[in-house]
């Protein structure tokens, strides 16, 4: 089952279901008890009160987002998710920690899921690297240049 998938399967549950708590088991035994274990203290989230209705609307939004970013396979940044969804959260800590509810729900990570905590910088000095084509060098002599979002690994070092 790929994240996408165990992703749907952890999410689509019962609206009905009056709180939520993903200490040692994910929504009354979709995972038993055990088989995971969760990063930091445990979520809880009492839909009765006002306060879980914001949180739990707040995960549902970056559950939307999260699964978009998944399908599609692209990358996205807190600062943007904050910024598409500023009437909804307050400031971007809510973000991350929604992030960080999601990813303790699903048992992953922050990176699994797609999110990064600031886009990748600018690089500028005797640095040159070639696109995944191997085609097209890319040269940081003559000004800053912006490392790609998808650049997953460097393979070959040269002192220039």
């Amino acid at each position: 089952m790929d994240l996408a998938e165990y992703f749907m399967t952890c999410v689509l549950v019962d609206k009905d279901l009056p709180c939520l708590d993903i200490s040692g088991h994910l929504l009354h035994g979709i995972i038993p008890k055990g088989e995971t274990q969760f990063r930091g203290n445990p979520i809880f989230l009492n839909l009765r009160q006002a306060r879980s209705d914001e949180r739990w609307g707040r995960l549902m939004i970056i559950c939307e987002e999260v699964f978009q970013l998944l399908l599609t396979n692209q990358h996205s940044t807190v600062r943007r998710i904050f910024y598409l969804y500023k009437d909804t959260f307050k400031n971007p800590s809510h973000v991350a920690h929604s992030i960080e509810d999601l990813a303790r729900l699903l048992s992953c990570t922050r990176r699994d899921l797609n999110v990064r905590a600031t886009a990748k910088g600018l690089v500028y000095g005797n640095l040159e690297w070639r696109t995944t084509d191997g085609d097209n060098w890319c040269s940081c002599h003559s000004a800053p240049t912006s490392i790609p979002s998808d650049m997953r690994a460097v393979v070959e070092v040269n002192k220039i």
